[in-house]
């Protein structure tokens, strides 16, 4: 009998790993999507299902109420006690700010809606006042599943306003009258978050705001990666204005990936190109006037 050789051995072993990869490859297409290379089946329309997609329950309450007209953004650039901005830093970071507000003003106009934002902001590299902007403490990176939620509490004491509600007033009358909204950015790693009213238990005084951090934990991208960060600012302003998360439950994310595969809330993607505002989502700001049909 003749000895394999190692080359012949080598050859068989390529072939049964590349045989044994296609295997795992299909099966996990199957299982995931119901067939071959990404073709899915569609998800089971659940009564709960129906329910929440037609429903919106944080619309129109706390502060902002309407994602239409002209909108002032007012960015607060926040230092802790383990982080600070400076002005470079701060240029930088500006063009994902005005990337996702871009995006949102554009997805507006898809749904007929007229939508312009005016962003302005406050740093202590700008107004020399560094105590103003400055977070005493540490600004919780929501790595446990906990946030910070007095920041608007110590930025208004900062600013030697009594209440977050006068803060509020001070800005919008600032503004003319049109509808504010306060996004704290934090240049450290987190989780970033939206501070938006839930129930309308609260009245109509809750004070919404985003907190945004440069970069998500773990990924050490430069300030000005715009798509990236782009999408977190979309995605929170839009938290704001009554818009959920589509993958708060494994069964919305499994008939959200499939109904609404792009949208911003989904968060399936930082790509903004492959990214829009769904019919749910637009009947949740208010964009559009009744739920979407579903199937």
């Amino acid at each position: 009998m003749r000895q394999m050789t190692d080359k012949k051995f080598f050859n068989i072993m390529l072939v049964c790993v590349i045989a044994v990869t296609l295997i795992f490859f299909c099966a996990d297409n199957i299982s995931r999507n119901g067939g071959f290379f990404g073709k899915k089946n569609q998800p089971v329309l659940t009564e709960e299902l129906r329910e929440l997609f037609s429903t919106r329950p944080a619309y129109g309450l706390g502060i902002n109420k309407e994602l239409k007209g002209e909108i002032t953004v007012q960015i607060f650039f926040v230092d802790d006690d383990e982080s600070s901005w400076d002005a470079e830093s701060i240029s930088l970071f500006m063009k994902p700010i005005k990337e996702g507000l871009r995006f949102i003003e554009k997805q507006a106009d898809r749904y007929g809606v007229e939508l312009e934002f005016e962003i302005q902001y406050y740093a202590s590299t700008v107004s020399g006042e560094k105590d103003k902007l400055r977070y005493k403490g540490s600004v919780l990176d929501g790595s446990d599943g906990t946030h910070t939620h007095d920041m608007m509490e110590q930025l208004a004491d900062n600013f030697g306003y009594y209440s977050t509600r006068q803060l509020y007033e001070s800005y919008k009358y600032q503004s003319d009258g049109r509808e504010v909204v306060f996004v704290a950015v934090v240049n450290k790693d987190g989780i970033s978050t939206a501070r938006q009213q839930q129930s309308a238990d609260y009245g109509g005084d809750y004070v919404e705001h985003a907190i945004i951090f440069t970069n998500y934990i773990g990924r050490n991208l430069p300030l000005d990666k715009k798509s990236d960060r782009a999408s977190t600012v979309a995605h929170e302003v839009m938290h704001l204005f009554g818009a959920p998360d589509l993958y708060i439950k494994r069964t919305v994310e499994r008939y959200t990936s499939y109904k609404y595969p792009k949208d911003i809330m989904l968060g399936d993607t930082d790509d903004m190109r492959r990214l829009e505002v769904c019919e749910y989502t637009a009947y949740t700001v208010g964009w559009v006037d009744a739920p979407p049909e579903l199937e």
